[in-house]
C-alpha cells in the first residue's frame, strides 16, 4: 500500500508539472464539463402452472457520469439493484477510472489487464495506476479480488430457480499486480507479476463447509514486435505457483541457495503446484492477403487469481490464411490446426483433435450477398493403460468426426420508397462416431433452415417482418422435428418521438412423427422520447407452453425503464 501511495504522489506531481508547462492549452479547455448516462429499470414476473423461475419483482439503477476538469476526464460508474442479495459476490459497485494523456487511475471497482496469464481483466475493489509516458509502460493495482461470503445455515433453494440463492462460502481475497515495460501499442515488451491470497480470518470457520485458504504468485512476460506495418510477432507466457491449502505443511527450503528469495515471493507448501502457460504467433497482413501461424500450450489445471477461467491441458498448433478478391468484394479464408491433451501423461487416455474450417463472403455492394462456412473437427482418443488391454483399449478408444456447413444468401432492393430484405439460412451438422464398440450410438445429424423477409416504408417509418423455421434432428432416440414462424411490426409515431412494435412466434415440436408440444409467445414494446435527454420504454411478453401430457404453463414478463443522457 505504501508503494501505491508513493506512485500516486508521483502521478499527481507529474500532472501538476505537465500542467505548468502547458498552461496555454489548458486555458483553452472548459474548466468543468459534466456528462452522464443514467437509467432506472423495474421488472415484474408471474407464472401459472409452474413455480416461479425468477423473482416476481426486480429493480435496478445504473449510471456512468463523467466529470471533465480542464480536459482531465474522471469517469465514474455505479450499479444498484435488489438482485444484490441473490449474488454471492457484490453486484452493487462504484468505481472511477480517470484518464489524462498518458495517466490512467483506477479507484473503487475497476478492472485491468496486464497480460493474458497474470492480471487478465479480473475485477477488483481498490486502487491502481497505469502510466505510458513515451516508451515507458508501468502499471500497479492493489485491492480486493473476492468478497468474503459466510456459510448461511438458514438458506434454502427456491424450487425452479435457475440461479441458486444459497451462498457458497468464500474467503476474502486480496492481491496486487505490477507491470513494467517498454514500447507502444505496436511493439512492446512487458514483465508482469501478480500476488494474491485468501484471508483465513475473514469468515467464521465451520467444519465441513469452510473452503481451503489459497495463495497464488504469477510471473509473466509479453512481447509484441510489428515490422513494416504488416508483419507482427507476439508472445505471452507465465509461470504460476498456486497453493490450494496454505494450512498444509511447508516444504523444506534449507538446502536451496535462493531460499530467502523464494520465501519473499511465496512460501511453498505440499499443496503448491508450479505450472506454465504460453502462446506465440506470427502474422502477416496486407490489402490482399493475410496469414497467421500460432502455437499455444497451457498446463493442466493452470490458474491465476488475476483471471476468471483458462482452458487448460492443451497444446495447439494453428495456421490461418485469408485473401481478398474482386476489389474486396469477396473474402476467402480458413484455419487448420491440431490439438492434444494429457500434457503431463497422468491421464488414462490421450485425445487428439484435428480442427479445420473455411469461409467465404461475397457482397456485390448493390443487391446481393452470400456467406458460406465449413468446419470439420476430428477427435481421436487412445488408452494409456495396460489393465485388461483388449477390453479397455476398445472401450476407451474414441474416434469422432463433426462437420458443419452453413450457407446464407440474401438480397436487398428498393421499390418506390420501400426497402425489401430477404435472407435464407441453412445449416447442416453431422456427428459421426467411428468406434464400432461404442455402447451408445453417438451419431447425430441436424438440418436447419430459416427464411426471413422484412420490408420498411421509409417515409412513414413502418416496417413488417416475418420468418419461417424448420429443424430436423436424427439421433439414436429417433427423429425430432421443430417448425415455426415469427412475425412482427414496428412503427414510428408522433413525428418520430416514439416507436411501437408487436411480435409473435409459434413453434411446434414433433417426436417420432407424433406431436410433442408447442410454444406460443406474444410481446409488445413502446419507446418514447420524453425530452432530448430522456426516454421511456415499456416491454411486455406473454409465453404459453403446451405439453403433450402434463407440462402446461404460462409466464408473463414485464419491464419498464427511464434513460437519461446529458
Amino acid at each position: 500500500m505504501r508503494l501505491l501511495l508513493f506512485i500516486l504522489c508521483l502521478v499527481t506531481l507529474s500532472a501538476f508539472r505537465l500542467g505548468a508547462q502547458n498552461l496555454e492549452g489548458i486555458g483553452k479547455q472548459k474548466p468543468l464539463r459534466l456528462s452522464s448516462g443514467f437509467s432506472l429499470n423495474a421488472g415484474g414476473y408471474q407464472s401459472n402452472g409452474i413455480d416461479n423461475r425468477q423473482n416476481p419483482y426486480t429493480w435496478s439503477m445504473a449510471g456512468s457520469p463523467t466529470v471533465e476538469v480542464y480536459g482531465i476526464r474522471f469517469p465514474f460508474n455505479f450499479v444498484l439493484s435488489n438482485q444484490h442479495r441473490s449474488f454471492q459476490q457484490p453486484f452493487n459497485q462504484f468505481g472511477a477510472t480517470p484518464t489524462w494523456k498518458w495517466i490512467k487511475v483506477h479507484a473503487g471497482y475497476s478492472a485491468a489487464r496486464f497480460s493474458n496469464y497474470t492480471l487478465a481483466g479480473r475485477r477488483f475493489l481498490g486502487a491502481g495506476v497505469e502510466l505510458s509516458p513515451g516508451l515507458f509502460r508501468f502499471g500497479y493495482i492493489q485491492g480486493r479480488f473476492q468478497k468474503a461470503v459466510a456459510y448461511d445455515s438458514t438458506a434454502t433453494r427456491i424450487p425452479g430457480q435457475i440461479i441458486s440463492n444459497i451462498p457458497v462460502p468464500a474467503f476474502s481475497r486480496y492481491g496486487r499486480a505490477m507491470r513494467i515495460g517498454v514500447g507502444n501499442k505496436r511493439s512492446f515488451f512487458d514483465i508482469s507479476y501478480l500476488k494474491a491470497q485468501d484471508r483465513e480470518n475473514s469468515i467464521f470457520p465451520i467444519e465441513g463447509t469452510t473452503p481451503l485458504p489459497q495463495e497464488n504468485a504469477v510471473l509473466g512476460a509479453a512481447l509484441q514486435i510489428t515490422m513494416f506495418k504488416k508483419l507482427t510477432f507476439k508472445a505471452d507466457g507465465a509461470v504460476s505457483a498456486y497453493t490450494r491449502d496454505v494450512t498444509a505443511d511447508t516444504i523444506d527450503l534449507t538446502k536451496i541457495p535462493v531460499e530467502n528469495l523464494i520465501r519473499k515471493i511465496m512460501l511453498p507448501h505440499l499443496t503448491t503446484q508450479i505450472l506454465t502457460a504460453g502462446e506465440t504467433s506470427i502474422g502477416y497482413r496486407d490489402r490482399l492477403f493475410g496469414l497467421k501461424v500460432s502455437y499455444r500450450r497451457v498446463d493442466p489445471d493452470f490458474k491465476s487469481m488475476g483471471a476468471y477461467f483458462f482452458q487448460t491441458d492443451l497444446e495447439q498448433y494453428t495456421i490461418a490464411p485469408n485473401v481478398n478478391l474482386f476489389k474486396n468484394k469477396m473474402q476467402v479464408g480458413g484455419s487448420f490446426g491440431v490439438q492434444r491433451n494429457n500434457l503431463l501423461n497422468i491421464k488414462a487416455s490421450d485425445s487428439r483433435r484435428v480442427i479445420g474450417s473455411a469461409f467465404t463472403n461475397y457482397n456485390d455492394g448493390k443487391r446481393f450477398f452470400v456467406q458460406a462456412n465449413y468446419s470439420n473437427y476430428g477427435v481421436s482418443q487412445r488408452p494409456r493403460t495396460s489393465l485388461a488391454p483388449v477390453l479397455i483399449a476398445d472401450t476407451l478408444r474414441l474416434t469422432q468426426v463433426s462437420r458443419a456447413i452453413s450457407i446464407t444468401p440474401g438480397c436487398f432492393f428498393r421499390t418506390k420508397g420501400v426497402m425489401h430484405n430477404i435472407v435464407f439460412t441453412t445449416q447442416f451438422n453431422d456427428l459421426n462416431d467411428q468406434n464400432p464398440t461404442s455402447v451408445y450410438d453417438a451419431d447425430m445429424r441436424t438440418i436447419t433452415g430459416n427464411l426471413n423477409y422484412s420490408t420498411t416504408f421509409e417515409k412513414s417509418g413502418f416496417s413488417v417482418n416475418g420468418g419461417l423455421m424448420y429443424q430436423r434432428i436424427e439421433n439414436a432416440t429417433g427423429l425430432i422435428t421443430n417448425t415455426g414462424f415469427t412475425g412482427g411490426a414496428q412503427k414510428n409515431i408522433a413525428k418520430d418521438k416514439g416507436n411501437a412494435g408487436i411480435s409473435a412466434s409459434l413453434y411446434a415440436n414433433n417426436a417420432a412423427d407424433q406431436p410433442n408440444g408447442s410454444t406460443l409467445q406474444l410481446s409488445g414494446n413502446l419507446q418514447w422520447k420524453l425530452q432530448k435527454w430522456s426516454s421511456l420504454f415499456i416491454q411486455l411478453t406473454w409465453m404459453k407452453v403446451a405439453g403433450v401430457e402434463s407440462r402446461n404453463f404460462s409466464e408473463v414478463y414485464g419491464n419498464t425503464g427511464l434513460t437519461f443522457h446529458f
